[in-house]
């Protein structure tokens, strides 16, 4: 899972780094860069905000939280019966 992956459609990079850390850019705007940490249960793939940023608690959920699969150089995460595609690009 390590490593850059890019979304399908909307070109938005998930970066996944050590210590269970990850960044998500979009490629032509700094603003829109979240970054937190991130927990793999089972097949679920939960992210969270930086804890000195988590004013809403330990465990409250920011962007992502659903069922994954990774197959090749694809990454789908599945959430509320919604596919979003990514692939690895290093």
């Amino acid at each position: 899972m390590y490593g850059a992956w890019e979304h399908a459609i909307t070109k938005e990079r998930l970066y996944f780094e050590a210590a269970r850390h990850f960044q998500s850019k979009l490629p032509c705007s700094v603003k829109n860069a979240t970054d937190g940490s991130y927990r793999v249960s089972a097949d679920s793939l939960l992210f969270y905000p930086p804890k000195e940023n988590d004013g809403l608690g330990k465990d409250s959920l920011i962007y992502y939280s659903g069922k994954f699969s990774i197959s090749g150089n694809e990454l789908k995460i599945i959430q509320h019966n919604k596919t979003e595609l990514f692939k690895r690009i290093r």
